[in-house]
C-alpha cells in the first residue's frame, strides 16, 4: 500500500492537531492545578506546552506555501511537550510519527550538478 503525498499531509495535519490539543491540555492542566506557583522553573514547565503548540500551529500555517521554512517549526513544536519525562513513553511514538511525516512531505533541495 503506497502512501500518497496528500494522504501523508492529511495524516500530518491530523496528528499535529492532536499534539496541539495535547500541549494545550498539559498547559491548561498546569494552570488549573495546585502546582502553579510563583517559582520561575515551575512556570516555565507549564508554559512550554502552550508555546510549543503555538509554534506548531505557525509551522503548520507556513508549511503549505513554504515547506522548508515550516518544517523546523513543526519539529520544534512537536518536540516541545516531550520535556515532561513522565509522558515520553506515551508521547514518543506520536512525536516520531509526526516528525517522519513532516520530513517525508517536505520537498528537498534539488542538487544541481554542473556538467563540464
Amino acid at each position: 500500500m503506497s502512501l500518497t503525498t496528500s494522504t501523508a499531509r492529511r495524516l500530518l495535519y491530523g496528528l499535529c492537531g492532536l499534539i496541539v490539543l495535547y500541549g494545550l491540555f498539559l498547559s491548561g492542566n498546569g494552570v488549573l492545578s495546585d502546582h502553579w506557583d510563583d517559582n520561575l522553573a515551575s512556570t516555565i514547565v507549564w508554559v512550554v506546552p502552550a508555546l510549543s503548540a503555538m509554534i506548531l500551529i505557525i509551522g503548520l500555517a507556513v508549511h503549505p506555501k513554504h515547506p522548508r521554512r515550516g518544517l523546523p517549526l513543526i519539529i520544534a513544536g512537536v518536540i516541545g511537550p516531550a520535556v515532561w519525562f513522565w509522558v515520553l513513553p506515551f508521547y514518543a511514538p506520536f512525536m516520531i510519527a509526526a516528525i517522519a511525516l513532516a520530513v517525508s512531505v517536505t520537498p528537498r533541495k534539488q542538487a544541481h550538478l554542473a556538467v563540464t
